[in-house]
């Protein structure tokens, strides 16, 4: 046979392990395919099991070699390597068991009369490597048999664990056999079973009860049962290892005698079984489910359960942008207005470029459409000096804001001169800050002035107010509540002659000029109801009496006085 193509690594490793005893003995436990049973072979392979105690030493075996088959172990022993190296179509390895294979001081392979066998030359290496090396190769996070992600399509198998229960209660026929039946559909290989049942009897020693598997394996509960060994009855037996699950189940009572009557209240399984899973469509050593390349518009990936599918893809125009890739993808990518470029690498004019572009009114970058700023929309702006509103912080705002006359600043922050800033400017006759128009302010228009003292219009409180208004003779008091000196006052003043207060001129009053005064007694002249008016009027000898209404004595009153 053939071992000239197989590596010499584990003949070293079998030197190191076993020291000076040269031949191999058979170990003190046989080894077997650690995937015997389980493992569909994507390519031939050859493993290495470690068996026995302290010795270490190294059985061989291999596995069967055919394609897609199932791993066995082999019936003859024969040298296996860890490394999974496929050997040629004709390199059957068979050592038959009489063949004790030696190691020779050389590290040659020799038989028991220190040949080499036909063409089985096989050196080794001086690699000086431990045992660390294969340790490495069964780190404990490794699953032993075959899974998803071991780069070999596979047959996978998993550890589960079924429950069955009925929980009606069943009769116990007297003197008869009763099954209470229970049918497992999953199926699968039996690693661990448990049985749970609760039996009652009217004399226990009558029954004989056992657990049939759905194979007709018996296993043996109790005969001439006692009723401990009846009621809330669980027990782990191995009596069903390796054998098939899906079936009907059977808890067999027989009643072997007459006139007792039970009742079974539950039955119940559990079985903890190793079932298959999947099969395998692909194993790319990941449980990892990728993606297609970057630009493939279709693609097929191994996903985490090792089974084809159609790959995510990712590409200019998937309207995702693929990070690391593309910086914008909408899906149309035409370059249009907001929409992306045809590289995926930008996006075409679009509101928020700051630059106005299309249909945009207003575009400044920002667009948030706070004070000053565009509108999200790029249609319009939002609050801003000289939108004719008064805004924010502005303090004016009329849209027209040159700073002129009447008009807002241009930073809106005040208003140049206007009627009303207490400043006649312009064209202004009037401007007092107040400018309503009431007495003694200006009017709204700041062209005029209301009712004031001084307008020559005697208004509101105003007592006097001819326009002059300085207080002399026959002119009103500056602040018009009072008149000047005049004729009229009842005080002779300045030029005046006569101010009685009356000035009608009648009798004994002045005249309206206050420059004489009327008739009166005393003038000289005897008017109205005076009978005697000699402007002497002292009422002493031949004079008017001072009313004028007589004469005093005179020549002819009838009367001697004085000189007479």
């Amino acid at each position: 046979m053939k071992l000239r193509n197989y590596t010499f690594f584990f003949f070293f490793i079998f030197l190191l392990s076993c020291g000076a005893d040269k031949t191999m003995m058979p170990p003190e436990s046989g080894g077997e395919c650690s995937d015997k049973g389980q493992k569909v072979c994507s390519e031939s392979y050859i493993e290495v099991l470690q068996c026995g105690n302290d010795s270490r030493w190294h059985t061989i075996a291999i596995c069967q070699t055919m394609q897609g088959e199932y791993c066995i172990e082999s019936d003859e022993t024969a040298f296996c390597n860890s490394a999974h190296e496929t050997p040629d179509d004709d390199d059957t390895i068979i050592i038959p068991d009489e063949d004790k294979t030696t190691i020779d001081d050389d590290n040659s392979i020799v038989d028991e009369d220190n040949t080499l066998t036909d063409e089985d030359e096989i050196l080794l290496d001086n690699d000086t490597s431990d045992d660390s090396d294969i340790d490495e190769q069964h780190d404990e996070d490794t699953p032993t048999g075959p899974y998803c992600g071991d780069k070999n399509i596979d047959a996978i198998y998993d550890d589960i664990q079924q429950k069955q229960s009925n929980n009606s209660q069943l009769s116990i026929r007297d003197d008869a056999i009763t099954d209470n039946i229970l049918t497992v559909s999953q199926d699968g290989d039996i690693t661990g079973l448990s049985y749970q049942f609760h039996i009652t009897h009217g004399h226990a020693a009558d029954l004989t009860v056992e657990l049939i598997s759905p194979r007709g394996t018996i296993h043996a509960i109790c005969s001439e049962c006692t009723n401990t060994e009846l009621q809330n009855r669980d027990e782990i037996v191995t009596t069903f290892d390796d054998e098939k699950s899906i079936g009907e189940w059977k808890l067999r009572v027989t009643d072997n005698n007459f006139g007792n009557s039970g009742m079974i209240f539950y039955f119940r399984l559990t079985l903890d079984l190793y079932v298959f899973v999947s099969s395998e469509e692909c194993d790319d050593g990941n449980k990892i489910t990728e993606k297609c390349a970057y630009g493939e518009t279709a693609c097929t990936v191994c996903d985490e359960t090792c089974k084809n599918i159609d790959g995510a893809t990712t590409f200019c125009g998937d309207n995702i942008i693929d990070s690391g890739n593309e910086n914008c993808d909408d899906g149309i990518n035409d370059g249009s207005y907001n929409s992306c470029n045809a590289d995926c690498q930008s996006l075409a004019n679009f509101c928020g470029d700051s630059l106005i572009t299309d249909a945009e009114i207003c575009d400044d970058g920002i667009n948030d459409g706070t004070y000053g700023h565009c509108n999200a929309d790029c249609l319009s702006m939002g609050k801003f000096c000289g939108d004719s509103i008064a805004t924010d912080s502005e303090s004016c705002d009329d849209g027209i804001n040159d700073g002129s006359y009447g008009h807002c600043n241009a930073d809106c922050l005040s208003m140049a001169n206007h009627c009303g800033d207490s400043l006649i400017t312009d064209s202004e006759s009037c401007d007092d800050g107040i400018n309503d128009g009431s007495y003694g302010h200006c009017s709204i228009d700041c062209l005029s002035m209301g009712n004031f003292c001084g307008d020559s219009a005697t208004t509101d409180a105003e007592v006097c107010d001819d326009g002059i208004n300085d207080g002399t003779y026959g002119y009103c008091n500056a602040d018009c509540l009072a008149m000047g000196n005049y004729c009229g006052d009842s005080a002779t003043t300045d030029a005046e002659i006569c101010d009685d207060g009356i000035n009608d001129g009648t009798y004994g009053h002045c005249n309206a000029d206050c420059l004489a005064m009327g008739n009166y007694c005393g003038d000289s002249a005897t008017t109205d109801a005076e009978i005697c008016d000699d402007g002497i009027n002292d009422g002493t000898y031949g004079y008017c009496n001072g009313d004028c209404l007589a004469m005093g004595h005179h020549c002819g009153d009838l009367l001697i006085t004085d000189a007479e």
